[in-house]
């Protein structure tokens, strides 16, 4: 486990997860993983009553989205508490550990509270009022009523999700089926172990469901919570499908995730190109098909070894191909893009005046990368690797790709400059490659 995971592991649990998490956060940047908003929550007494004079009601526009734990994506908004009376109210609003005052002098005065909309037990908060002298309890909770009937029992996934392509595949009302479904929100963490039959690997979801009840069974066996209307699943490579149960629905679930565990894949792709070519004793210029070849061993969850090949297979003898880090230095908006830089070197082999040649090189690259870029399990990125003009040398490769892990389609740019003697070998091959993975090892 990285150094996120592992501070995100540490803040998954206890009494107040998530809701703490989801209040002291400063500045929400989350994607909404649904067309849900404020309107779609309603705030209800559930013991005591409201002083004379004091309302409540939510704040119209007020839902955010925050990230928690790496991989949840989690609402919360805000409510107001209004004073009609003539008498000046006080009051405190707690929640998750966090307690906010108020106080309201005179009529028409009012407060804004931030708060968790969790529905049922798992999201009361109370409000203490003190007005005269005398203090006065009440606890409040909040209800899931969509206004739009579509935004009932949905099953909403987070990008950490998609590579292990965790769907819904069935889902059955329950006993409790006159009551409003709310929506169930998975994240993901992959997990390599060890056992007598070799490396495999562990999927741990994180689940909110935001029942009433604040109950969830796996089968017919309740799950224990780390926390409100929250739970942590381990799956392992067999059967690929799980049940998850409340008084409202019966939702079957499958996923996919390897076993065994293998470190390295080889992929290889083929498509059109323009290719030109010309060195001493050589040249080359018009349509070619074009292989590529791709290579990628896993070291931790930030990096791994990558490697990139490309021959023309029409025309002149010409290869290229590199070896290099790949590092994930960090992500943006909403963890969906990350950036990663790219140290190594490469190879070139081709012929010059009939002769085979070698030339090394040390151009570096980066990579950014779009998760569940139009479509979920479909990413997008680009890339370069660059060796600006020096003395007679020079290599440019840039790319942009879209597709899964099992297929994409990628439009390449290559371009080098070799010199060979006192003469020069130019390369530049431009077009479309559509791959796949071959074989996986080690």
């Amino acid at each position: 486990m990285g150094a996120g995971s592992a501070r995100a592991a540490e803040s998954t649990g206890g009494a107040d997860f998530p809701i703490r998490d989801l209040l002291r956060d400063t500045v929400p940047t989350a994607f909404a993983p649904a067309d849900l908003e404020a309107a779609d929550f309603h705030l209800q007494v559930v013991s005591g009553s409201l002083p004379p004079g004091a309302q409540v009601e939510m704040v119209p526009e007020s839902l955010q989205w925050v990230r928690v734990a790496e991989v949840l994506t989690l609402p919360r908004a805000r409510f107001r508490v209004r004073n009609t009376g003539t008498e000046d109210l006080q009051g405190l609003a707690e929640q998750g550990g966090f307690a906010q005052g108020f106080e309201l002098k005179g009529a028409s005065r009012a407060a804004t509270i931030l708060f968790a909309p969790f529905p049922g037990k798992a999201g009361a908060f109370k409000l203490v009022f003190a007005r005269g002298g005398q203090k006065q309890e009440v606890v409040l909770q909040t209800r899931f009523e969509p206004s739009q009937p579509e935004r009932a029992n949905l099953a909403l996934f987070d990008p950490s999700c998609s590579p292990y392509q965790l769907e819904r595949i069935s889902a059955q009302k329950g006993p409790g089926a006159g009551k409003t479904a709310g929506w169930t929100l998975f994240g993901c963490r992959f997990q390599h172990v060890e056992g007598d039959a070799g490396r495999s690997s562990l999927l741990e979801v994180l689940v909110f469901r935001s029942n009433e009840s604040g109950h969830l069974k796996r089968g017919d066996l309740e799950l224990p919570g780390v926390g409100a209307s929250t739970w942590a699943l381990r799956l392992s490579p067999e059967p690929g499908e799980f049940q998850l149960a409340d008084e409202v629905s019966t939702d079957r679930f499958r996923y996919s995730i390897p076993s065994p565990l293998h470190l390295a894949s080889i992929g290889f792709g083929l498509g059109p190109y323009g290719s030109s070519y010309d060195a001493p004793g050589t040249h080359f210029a018009g349509p070619a098909p074009v292989g590529t070849l791709y290579g990628s061993y896993f070291l931790t969850e930030q990096s791994r070894m990558v490697s990139f090949g490309l021959a023309p297979l029409r025309g002149p003898f010409n290869m290229d191909i590199g070896l290099y880090l790949h590092n994930e230095s960090f992500r943006v908006l909403d963890r969906r893009i990350s950036f990663s830089l790219m140290l190594g070197a490469h190879a070139l082999w081709f012929l010059s005046n009939g002769a085979s040649t070698f030339k090394f090189g040390l151009p570096q690259g980066f990579e950014l990368v779009y998760r569940d870029f139009l479509k979920p399990r479909m990413n997008a990125s680009v890339g370069a690797f660059v060796y600006p003009f020096i003395s007679g040398r020079s290599y440019y490769n840039a790319w942009v790709r879209w597709g899964s892990p099992s297929f994409f389609g990628e439009f390449n740019y290559i371009q080098w400059q070799e010199t060979v003697g006192d003469d020069i070998a130019f390369s530049r091959n431009i077009g479309l490659s559509f791959g796949m993975p071959l074989y996986r090892f080690f």
